[in-house]
């Protein structure tokens, strides 16, 4: 059980009668994540709808290959595992936690009746698709047309926060490896961009910590916005 504002947080959920979001909270439970602990692996079998009310996830798909290809970012406020309720079939991608985060977690049979049987949830799940599958468009445009360096600033802003002077901080640097997924791009690419940007003075490390500082200039030479490699909820 969780407590009922939280569904405010959640466009899916927010604005739905007293009766609905009573049942909901009341089946719905919390579940906390470590940085690079599994929310989802590709190929789990459950199928519950979860929503993310903190924190940061990535989503990725493992290839015949062994490789990683970084699919999308998920930010709090925004749900995830909507095929695997429609469907029923096994989970068609792996979720990461990037930082501390915290998932509400809603069976699957519950979920099943507020998109099959309620008119609104039927109504605001197929808005919310259509919104996905024109993020996505923009998505494959961007991962095409965007230069590396491009690419890993655009990963960098999606995962910083705003300071006073204009700059963004990143309190917990992802690895080169987790960076290379999310911006599909090798591992090496990555590393020599890294340094460009810490030789350019654009990328500067907090002493030993993971914690780094996006210079803000960096942030202006940003042509492809963040948004148009994550998709968010569109109903936002």
């Amino acid at each position: 059980m969780i407590p009922i504002d939280y569904l405010s947080a959640f466009p899916l959920l927010s604005g739905l009668n007293t009766i609905t979001s009573q049942r909901f909270a009341s089946v719905m439970v919390a579940k906390s994540y470590k940085p690079s602990e599994f929310v989802v692996k590709q190929g789990d079998l459950n199928n519950d709808l979860m929503f993310l009310l903190n924190g940061k996830l990535q989503v990725f798909d493992t290839q015949v290959s062994g490789k990683d290809v970084g699919l999308s970012i998920i930010e709090k406020g925004s749900f995830f595992g909507e095929l695997a309720v429609i469907d029923g079939l096994p989970r068609s991608a792996s979720i990461m936690a990037v930082m501390p985060s915290v998932v509400l977690i809603m069976p699957c049979s519950v979920a099943r009746d507020f998109f099959f049987r309620d008119a609104e949830g039927s109504q605001r799940i197929l808005v919310w698709m259509a919104g996905r599958l024109r993020a996505d468009s923009l998505q494959h445009s961007a991962a095409f047309s965007s230069s590396a360096k491009n690419r890993v600033l655009s990963v960098l802003y999606k995962l910083s926060q705003p300071l006073p002077d204009g700059s963004m901080v990143i309190n917990a640097m992802p690895t080169q490896k987790q960076i290379a997924v999310m911006a599909n791009l090798a591992r090496e690419t990555v590393a020599r961009v890294l340094a460009e940007l810490r030789n350019e003075s654009l990328l500067v490390q907090q002493g030993r910590e993971r914690k780094v500082t996006l210079a803000a200039n960096a942030i202006r030479n940003i042509s492809v916005s963040a948004e148009a490699f994550y998709p968010v909820d569109s109903l936002r």
